[in-house]
């Protein structure tokens, strides 16, 4: 048996341009959430990293504290002078700390999803 040749079939579609309008906007919305999800999947792994730094930090410190409890003097506590009430001072006004941005991290995905929304959307105002 040889193939046989496929012959194309062409269909008459009615309001072609309203469909074609139909087919862009649902790909700039499906483009839109595309962008939404590189987005939250970026701060989900910032996050992370961030976690992970606090708990190296805080395992810092609590090396630190016990250091610190074990080059203190052990003394009895019933040697110690009794405490004299303290009149409570205003706390001072706190000082606003600058925390240094991280370096623009490459974003070549949503870059990319940018470039196929805008092309969609001079579609559409073409139509």
């Amino acid at each position: 048996m040889s193939p046989q040749p496929t012959s194309d079939v062409y269909i008459h579609i009615q309001n072609p341009s309203e469909i074609r309008r139909n087919v862009l906007e649902s790909t700039k919305f499906l483009i839109q959430v595309l962008k939404k999800y590189e987005q939250l999947s970026e701060t989900r792994t910032k996050k992370t990293e961030e976690i992970d730094k606090l708990k190296v930090i805080l395992g810092d410190i609590n090396t630190l504290f016990s250091q610190i409890k074990e080059d203190l003097p052990k003394v009895d506590p019933s040697l110690l002078p009794k405490k004299k009430k303290v009149v409570p001072v205003p706390p001072a006004p706190k000082k606003e700390v600058v925390v240094p941005k991280a370096a623009p991290v490459k974003k070549s995905q949503l870059d990319h999803l940018d470039d196929e929304l805008s092309t969609i959307e001079e579609k559409l105002r073409r139509l």
